[in-house]
């Protein structure tokens, strides 16, 4: 199988398997590092690729491939983003088909997520879960996301309720009546309610427009057209 863009062989989940039973206490970060150091999983510029690894961890256990440690506080270990340290953060996995981290905005750029195929999706508000205040008083982060599974939209949509268009209300009777004409265009659209409009204030005698969009007085009945 292959598992962001990493091949895992048999023997690989193997050695995983050998790895966690000979560390049983380890955590999930130390086994990602271990796994990589063993496999030598390294980036173009010798970097462990431990973010993949996680990710490969993580989708293995899924599929019931191997059985990881539970998860277990441990101090923040510092990585690099661009040559800048950083505290990475335990992704979080969501309905088992996503996961979730963030990223300071102001201080890194993601660097490490996105060379793993992680989807930038937005930004938090800096607000915390006591801001009662709105205060915005902590860091914006930046939100990645990264799919466990191809289908993981759709899977996360199910039963859902489906998005319901906003109806447009018309300005007038005009719009109301010939705003889904349907002529080419919408410029002609509105050319044909202000003439509907025109007409409507002036039926004696109405005004029509030329093609140059210029207002012409339209001959009435009685008018004289002898000369």
């Amino acid at each position: 199988m292959r598992i962001n863009r990493q091949e895992i062989s048999r023997g690989i989940i193997r050695q995983i398997r050998a790895i966690i039973r000979e560390n049983p206490d380890i955590s999930r970060s130390k086994l990602s590092r271990h796994v990589c150091e063993r496999l030598e999983w390294r980036s173009a510029n010798g970097s462990l690729k431990e973010m993949s690894c996680r990710v490969a961890l993580l989708e293995l256990e899924r599929t019931g491939q191997v059985v990881l440690p539970e998860p277990g506080p441990e101090p923040p270990r510092k990585a690099k983003d661009n040559g800048r340290e950083i505290k990475e953060i335990e992704p979080t996995i969501i309905e088992d088909n996503l996961l979730e981290t963030f990223v300071e905005h102001d201080r890194f750029k993601g660097s490490s997520y996105r060379g793993a195929n992680w989807e930038y999706i937005g930004q938090t508000k800096g607000r915390g879960r006591n801001d009662k205040k709105n205060t915005c008083g902590l860091a914006v982060k930046d939100i990645y996301l990264y799919r466990l599974q191809s289908t993981a939209r759709e899977i996360l949509c199910d039963g859902a309720e489906p998005a319901v268009e906003e109806k447009k209300v018309p300005v007038d009777w005009a719009e109301e009546e010939f705003g889904m004409s349907e002529l080419g265009s919408q410029r002609r659209v509105k050319r044909l309610e202000e003439i509907a409009r025109d007409f409507y204030a002036r039926p004696a005698g109405a005004a029509f427009l030329s093609p140059a969009g210029k207002r012409k007085q339209q001959p009435t009945a009685d008018r004289d057209t002898s000369d």
